[in-house]
């Protein structure tokens, strides 16, 4: 099976049974062939081509693939892009190997192999209660560790017969249970812990034959699923699933026979369902979730063909289809105001577009909405490389939403790093399309994602504004660049979780640090984390930065080292970076430090700041960190040069006491 034959098949729309057979077929002659672990970084275009039912075979193939051989093939074929591995265990008080299959496909979709860790039939209490328990000492750590939880944790702890007094009291033991669990994991474990409420099964209600006792077993049940999802938003590093909600999605809880032969108490729907989550979380944890939001307009966003119809004649309204088209602008709408950029790659014109936008009096997304507007008739995509380009995003950050066949297939082969949700041609089921992948998924909001459109609104302003200069040092000193450096405070903690978490470009060591571990770095008297918050002519940039340092000795020398330095992409080429590193260094020449360290770990995103240490004066020392870093270092004799074009201000760093002060 030749690679072009693949490409061809993954080039069209997903859903058609021909477009499903073939991508099936290729699928299975790859692993026939023996090409597949060699190629498996073509898996993901052969599975955006597949129905449910080819999606569940393809998962039984690709669950039996061992993804340490798929490791080794891969990285002898040259011509391979890199894969990422998820490290997930799996635990629960029934039967849950059958979850691997699933979770299994659902990474392979977004080109990710699943390592995996399976704790034993009904051995959850071990797993999490004990230090000494696999998933504690395995290395590597799991990033995600998921504690499926049904019905029968309670009901198998009942005599017969038992009432709703008697599933009361065993709740309220579950429920401290899985407290002192949670705890244990925070203490001995790494990464997310995932637990899920338990749904009431039908079969268990019924047997109860009054409805007032009914009633109150749903209410007992519904307090308790209530209180493992507060522990969620209390504790740090859980997160819980309200699988009712992905019931809603699924026909049904368990199938009868499997629940009772084999001890799965949960259906394959919604063992699907609960993959997908998963998977969306755990990009969450890493870091992966999307930025921009690129949308087609005529079959899209409004019905109709815009040219044709005009302004007035498409279909967007307060009845039939037209009403459909409002109901997916005011989710588009929903989405856009916790973060989500918005962009338009149409083929129209410019100025009808925009006419529309303003003028039709149906159009829940004003011109204002959207921060790059790409009507033309030039290839979509280009167009969306142009998004990318002038939002100063990757690729990766951009999810394209179209009606068209031709248009999905076209960004699927030509840009296959960018997300493609190709809508039905019915508009009711865009809404559904676009929130299925939760493509945009954060562990929280800050204050800086409600206001992201407006900073890069401002930053479309400030492009503008360089065209009217002739060189880029007569456009940074007319930018009136300034820049805080300070200590954070808690109410900054939020914000550098996140940049850790989502800054891949300017990230040098790419270290994810929850709330938690930037917690541990403040309290800790040896480290010191500096915040950066910039504003220019335009207006304020809020925090774009972090510096992330540690104190201690090399060779009974005094030595400060750079654990970690990031920048956000909005306030890329203004010599930032260069002006807070210099001031590091200054502020370190006073604090009787002798030798500066800085850490650089390549990954597939930072390769640009590669020489960043070396540029600023530093020196390859030749060694290694543990995991793999580039050590280098600053005898602080000679400082870089000043950056004249930013007003910089370090006053924050003075209210240090004299414990934390490096």
């Amino acid at each position: 099976m030749s690679g072009l034959t693949i490409e061809r098949a993954s080039y069209g729309a997903s859903g058609t049974s021909t477009q499903s057979s073939e991508a099936w077929q290729c699928l299975r002659q790859l692993r026939t062939s023996g090409q597949l672990l060699a190629r498996y970084h073509e898996v993901p275009a052969l599975l955006a081509q597949m129905d449910q039912a080819q999606l569940r075979r393809a998962g039984s193939l690709l669950a039996r693939l061992n993804t340490e051989e798929i490791l080794l093939h891969h990285a002898q074929n040259s011509t391979a892009t890199s894969l990422t591995v998820a490290n997930i265990a799996v635990i629960g008080n029934s039967t849950i190997s059958p979850l691997i299959e699933p979770l299994t496909l659902e990474l392979a979709r977004h080109g990710i192999l699943l390592r995996s860790y399976i704790g034993g039939y009904g051995e959850y209490l071990f797993d999490l209660g004990s230090a000494h328990s696999p998933l504690y000492t395995q290395t590597p750590q799991p990033e995600l560790t998921l504690c499926l939880l049904d019905a029968q944790v309670v009901f198998d702890q009942l005599t017969t017969p038992w009432n709703v007094v008697d599933v009361e009291q065993k709740l309220q033991a579950l429920y401290t249970r899985i407290n002192a669990l949670t705890v244990q994991f925070q203490t001995s474990g790494s990464g997310q812990l995932v637990i899920n409420t338990i749904p009431l099964p039908r079969g268990q209600a019924h047997q109860l034959l009054d409805y007032a006792s009914r009633m109150q077993l749903g209410a007992v049940w519904r307090d308790f699923n209530a209180r493992l999802l507060r522990m969620g938003v209390m504790q740090e590093r859980l997160l819980v699933i309200d699988m009712d909600v992905l019931l809603t999605a699924t026909d049904a809880l368990s199938d009868a026979r499997t629940s009772l032969y084999a001890k799965l108490h949960f259906s394959d729907a919604l063992l699907q369902s609960y993959a997908r989550e998963a998977v969306h979380i755990w990009r969450a944890v890493q870091g992966r979730g999307k930025k921009c939001l690129v949308l087609d307009l005529d079959g899209t966003l409004w019905g109709g063909v815009l040219g044709d119809a005009g302004v007035q004649g498409i279909t967007l309204g307060h009845h039939g289809e037209g009403e459909a088209f409002i109901h997916f602008q005011r989710v588009v709408q929903q989405i856009a105001s916790q973060g989500v950029l918005l962009a338009i790659a149409s083929k129209n014109d410019e100025a009808t577009v925009r006419a529309a936008l303003r003028d039709h009096p149906d159009m829940q997304l004003q011109e204002s909405a959207f921060v790059v507007v790409n009507a033309n008739w030039g290839p979509k995509d280009s167009n969306i490389v142009a998004i990318a380009k002038q939002l100063n995003l990757g690729n990766d950050s951009l999810v394209f939403v179209d009606d068209s066949n031709f248009e999905c297939g076209l960004v699927r082969l030509s840009l296959p790093e960018v997300a493609v949700i190709q809508v039905d041609a019915d508009p009711a089921l865009h809404a559904e399309s676009l929130l299925h992948d939760s493509w945009f998924v954060s562990l929280q909001l800050t204050a800086e994602d409600y206001t992201r459109h407006q900073k890069y609104a401002a930053e479309i302003a400030r492009q503008q504004f360089q065209e009217k200069f002739s060189s880029l040092a007569d456009y940074l000193s007319d930018l009136k660049i300034a820049v805080d450096l300070y200590v954070p405070g808690s109410e900054d903690v939020p914000r550098l979780s996140q940049l850790t978490l989502r800054t891949n470009q300017f990230n040098l060591t790419t270290l994810r640090m929850s709330d938690a571990d930037v917690l541990r770095q403040l309290a800790n008297p040896d480290a010191l984390v500096i915040v950066i918050r910039s504003r220019d002519r335009f207006g304020d940039n809020g925090i774009v930065g972090a510096i992330f340092t540690h104190q201690g000795y090399a060779d009974n020398i005094k030595t400060l080292t750079i654990q970690n330095m990031l920048l956000s992409c909005r306030v890329f080429s203004r010599e930032i970076e260069q002006a807070c590193l210099r001031a590091l260094l200054a502020y370190a020449q006073t604090q009787q430090i002798h030798v500066v360290r800085g850490i650089y770990k390549a990954s597939s995103k930072n390769t640009r700041f590669a020489d960043f240490y070396m540029r600023q004066g530093f020196v390859a020392t030749g060694n290694m960190t543990e995991d793999g870093g580039a050590l280098y270092s600053h005898d602080l004799q000679q400082l870089p040069p000043a950056v004249t074009h930013i007003v910089l201000t370090t006053a924050g760093l003075t209210i240090l006491s004299k414990e934390q002060s490096c």
